[in-house]
C-alpha cells in the first residue's frame, strides 16, 4: 500500500471500534435534575379537633414530582407554628431541609408508623403538645424517600383549637317497623365551661350491634335536628347507639364525646289479619 494509505487504515480502524462501541452500549437518556427526583408532598391535609387533641389526616404520595413512580416512602416530617390567629398564616417554604418559622412536632417513619395511624395510603396523627384554646395552629408536611430526597411543604391547614361541646342529654330511642327513632337534648355547656350555643351545633347519630362494639356513624355529615330515624335495620335485632355533638366555628370542627347508649330492637309492628269463613254454629245454651 501507498505510505499515506497505510498511515490512514489504522486511523479508519479505530474510528470503526470507537462507533461499535457506542452502538453496543446503546442510547442514553439524557440526565435527570435532582429536584425532580424528589417525591411529591402530601395531599389532601385535614383537621380537626376531638378529645383534648388537633386530629391530622393526610394522603401520602405515590409519585415522584417528575410523575414516576415513587415506591420508596421512607417517612412524612410534620411541621407547626402557632400564632394568635390575626392575618395570614406564616408562609411554608423547604430551606436546607428545614421550613423556617415552623417547628417539627414529629417523624412518622413508613416502617414503623406509630402513633400515626395507616389506613390504606391515609394517615393520621393526633397533635396534644401544648395546645391552648383560642390559639390558631399552622401545619404542614415534608415527605421523604429512602435516599433522603425531601419533597416541598404540602399546602399550609390552620386549624383553630376551639372547645368541643359536652355530650347530648337523655338519648331516647323507641322501636318501630325495621326502624329506631331517636330523640335527644343538646349540651348545655362546652368542655371549658362556656354556653353552648345551641344553634352552632351540630350532631352525629352513632350505632353499633352491640353493648361494647365499637360505636360507628350512621349519618353521612351531622345533622343540625335533635331527632332522628334509623331505617332498613333488621327486626327483633338489638341495637345500640349513641350521639356525640359537633361545634364548628370558623372552618374548625372540633367533636365531642358521645352520649351515654341505649338499645333499641325494631319490632314487627304489622297487624294481624282479622279471621275470615267464621261460621256460628247453634248449640244448646250457647253459640260456637
Amino acid at each position: 500500500l501507498p505510505r499515506a494509505m497505510s498511515r490512514r487504515v489504522p486511523r479508519l480502524a479505530l474510528l470503526a471500534l470507537a462507533l461499535l462501541a457506542v452502538a453496543g452500549c446503546g442510547r442514553k437518556a439524557a440526565p435527570v435534575a435532582p429536584e425532580r427526583r424528589v417525591p411529591q408532598p402530601a395531599a389532601e391535609l385535614t383537621g380537626l379537633v376531638r378529645d383534648g387533641t388537633i386530629v391530622l389526616s393526610w394522603q401520602n404520595p405515590n409519585r415522584r414530582v417528575d410523575g414516576t413512580p415513587l415506591r420508596d416512602l421512607a417517612f412524612v416530617r410534620v411541621y407547626r407554628a402557632e400564632d394568635g390567629g390575626a392575618g395570614e398564616p406564616r408562609p411554608a417554604l423547604l430551606a436546607r431541609g428545614q421550613v423556617p418559622g415552623y417547628t417539627e412536632i414529629a417523624t412518622v417513619r413508613l416502617a414503623e408508623p406509630g402513633p400515626a395511624v395507616v389506613q390504606g395510603d391515609r394517615m393520621s396523627l393526633a397533635d396534644r403538645q401544648g395546645l391552648a384554646y383560642g390559639r390558631r395552629y399552622t401545619y404542614v408536611l415534608v415527605t421523604a424517600d429512602s435516599l433522603g430526597r425531601l419533597s416541598p411543604p404540602s399546602r399550609r391547614l390552620s386549624v383553630t383549637f376551639i372547645a368541643p361541646p359536652q355530650a347530648p342529654r337523655q338519648l331516647r330511642a323507641e322501636s318501630g317497623e325495621r326502624s329506631a327513632r331517636l330523640a335527644w337534648e343538646p349540651p348545655q355547656t362546652l368542655v371549658d365551661g362556656t354556653p353552648a350555643a345551641a344553634g352552632a351545633l351540630a350532631y352525629d347519630v352513632l350505632r353499633a350491634p352491640d353493648a361494647e362494639a365499637p360505636l360507628v356513624a350512621v349519618t353521612r355529615t351531622p345533622i343540625g335536628e335533635t331527632r332522628y330515624t334509623d331505617r332498613n335495620l333488621e327486626n327483633d335485632r338489638a341495637y345500640h347507639y349513641a350521639v356525640r355533638a359537633v361545634r364548628t366555628e370558623g372552618g374548625t370542627a372540633a367533636i365531642g364525646s358521645p352520649s351515654a347508649r341505649v338499645a333499641v330492637t325494631p319490632r314487627d309492628m304489622t297487624a294481624p289479619s282479622p279471621p275470615r269463613k267464621q261460621v256460628a254454629h247453634p248449640s244448646e245454651g250457647n253459640l260456637r
